[in-house]
């Protein structure tokens, strides 16, 4: 694919992340009632250390890789993940404007729930640990395809664990993990181009070769 043709779909991706979070602003329906079918006392609290284990385990898989980057001289595969790691932290920096934009108060300062909640001002939406979640997820199976397999399912169960713990509605959700995952896709295809002018195409086809093995 062209730089030109990457260009061209971060930009798709990132106007989709834009289209998604302004039409979910406003709670809808399904959210809402999404919401208080699946929210019970016996389970919120496993909502709570699954959401807690799941982000270990994506922040333990993330640092391990670039670890591992490192120690076999990988500069490439590091090169990719140190571009999706701070893509992510800036996806999570916007996040919080928007938090703050929408100010949506969280559905457990509406409905009771058997876990703490977070302060009034600590706002709903989008989710940031969706939006954490589905970046670094990003960032793992940009650099390394075939851990797509694992790290997407663990973003999405995060994403469901926070809805579970009442600490978010759906659409909270689904907005932090697009924002995420599109936002992160979307800066490393666009600046792959850099990694490549780092490290040279014929050191990159090595490195990956090297990280897929």
């Amino acid at each position: 694919m062209s730089h030109l043709s990457k260009l061209f779909w971060a930009l798709v991706m990132w106007i989709v992340a834009g289209i998604v979070i302004t039409l979910l602003h406003e709670t809808p329906a399904w959210s809402m009632n999404t919401f208080l079918w699946v929210v019970t006392d016996e389970l919120t609290p496993t909502g709570v250390l699954a959401s807690t284990i799941i982000m270990l385990v994506l922040m333990i898989l993330f640092v391990g890789v670039m670890v591992r980057a490192w120690a076999v001289k990988n500069r490439f595969l590091l090169g990719q993940m140190s571009v999706g790691g701070t893509f992510a932290v800036v996806m999570y920096m916007m996040n919080l404007l928007l938090k703050n934009r929408y100010e949506r108060i969280r559905p457990c300062h509406h409905i009771e729930v058997a876990t703490e909640c977070p302060l009034i001002g600590n706002f709903s939406y989008p989710s940031n640990h969706t939006v954490i979640a589905f970046g670094l997820a990003a960032g793992l199976a940009f650099a390394v395809p075939r851990l797509a397999y694992l790290v997407y399912p663990l973003a999405m169960v995060e994403g469901i664990a926070r809805v579970i713990a009442g600490h978010h509605y759906p659409h909270d959700v689904l907005a932090g993990a697009t924002l995420g995952m599109f936002g992160v896709l979307g800066a490393l295809m666009a600046t792959q181009f850099v990694v490549l002018a780092v490290v040279g195409d014929k050191d990159s086809r090595r490195l990956t070769s090297d990280a897929d093995k």
